[in-house]
C-alpha cells in the first residue's frame, strides 16, 4: 500500500528551510518529517527542477465521476437492486463494468453490500393466495418476541384470522338455499390442510381438526350414497361456532 503523499505546502516548506541552509535533519525535526523523505524531496527538486508529483503508469479508471453518479442514483431508487441487475441496467445505456467494479465504488461511497439468508420458493406463484400468505406468516412467526401467554401477538392474530375466515366461508355455503355438498367438501378439506400446516406455529384447538376430520368424513359418505345420513347445516356449525375466534 502506498504512503501518504506530501503535501505541496509541506514541499515548498522543506525548500524555503534548505535555502536557508538547514539541514536534513533540522528541517525533518521542524516540520516532522521523515530524513529520508526529506531528501529526496530535495534531491528531486534539484534534478528535474519541480515539485509536483510525476505522471505514472497504469490502467485508468474504468468508471467516469458521472457514471459513479449513475451507480448511486440507481442505488438510491432501488437499494434492494444486485450488483447484477445494475450491471445490465448500466449495460443499456453503454457503460460495461463489472460487478466488483460496482461493488467497489459502493463501498467507497459507504454503501453496503449483503448476501439474502434463504433463496425465496421458486413454486411461491403457483400456490393459492392463502397458503402463499401462510407461508410468508410462518416465515416471520420465528421471529416475534413471545408474550406473557407464551404465543406471540402475530400467532394471535393469525389463529383469529383463520377461525373467522373458515366461519364467514361455511357460513355463505349454509345460508345457500342449494347447498353444494362438494363445495363445501372442498372448502373443508382446505381448511383442514391450512390447520395442520400452521399447527407448529399457531396455538390451533386440537378439537378444531377433529371436527373438521369429522365434518370431511360424513361429507364424503353423503355424496357416495344417500342412504347415509348427510352432513346438515348444523354439522358445519358445530365446528365453527364451538371454536370462535378469541377476543384481544
Amino acid at each position: 500500500m502506498r504512503n501518504k503523499e506530501v503535501s505541496m505546502p509541506v514541499k515548498q516548506a522543506i525548500m524555503k528551510l534548505k535555502n536557508e541552509n538547514k539541514s536534513i535533519r533540522e528541517i525533518a525535526e521542524t516540520l516532522g518529517v521523515s530524513k529520508s523523505t526529506v531528501g529526496y524531496i530535495v534531491k528531486k527538486q534539484e534534478r528535474t527542477g519541480e515539485l509536483s508529483n510525476s505522471k505514472r503508469s497504469g490502467r485508468p479508471r474504468k468508471t467516469t465521476v458521472g457514471d459513479d453518479q449513475r451507480i448511486l442514483s440507481i442505488v438510491k431508487k432501488k437499494p434492494f437492486l444486485t450488483a447484477i441487475q445494475i450491471k445490465n441496467t448500466l449495460q443499456d445505456i453503454g457503460v460495461d463494468v463489472s460487478t466488483t467494479t460496482i461493488k467497489r465504488r459502493l463501498h467507497q461511497h459507504n454503501y453496503k453490500w449483503f448476501t439474502t439468508r434463504c433463496k425465496p420458493q421458486d413454486n411461491m406463484a403457483s400456490q393459492s393466495q392463502d397458503q402463499s400468505g401462510m407461508l410468508l406468516l410462518q416465515d416471520n412467526m420465528a421471529s416475534e418476541t413471545e408474550g406473557q401467554s407464551g404465543m406471540s401477538l402475530l400467532q394471535e392474530q393469525v389463529r383469529r384470522e383463520i377461525l373467522q375466515r373458515m366461519q364467514t366461508r361455511f357460513s355463505s355455503i349454509i345460508n345457500d338455499d342449494t347447498m353444494d355438498l362438494e363445495c363445501l367438501l372442498d372448502v373443508a378439506q382446505q381448511e383442514l390442510a391450512l390447520a395442520r400446516a400452521t399447527s407448529h406455529h399457531v396455538n390451533i384447538p386440537e378439537e378444531l381438526v377433529c371436527s373438521l376430520q369429522e365434518l370431511i368424513c360424513r361429507l364424503s359418505q353423503s355424496m357416495q350414497s344417500v342412504v347415509e345420513a348427510p352432513a346438515t347445516p348444523s354439522d358445519i356449525v358445530t365446528v365453527t361456532v364451538n371454536h370462535p375466534p378469541s377476543s384481544e
